[in-house]
């Protein structure tokens, strides 16, 4: 697996992360 894919993935995780973080805050 190349670098930049699993940090691509880790990215979309994070940004996952907060936009239902941010969803579930208000």
């Amino acid at each position: 697996m190349p670098i930049y894919l699993l940090f691509i993935n880790n990215f979309a995780t994070v940004l996952t992360i907060l936009l239902l973080f941010h969803l579930f805050h208000t």
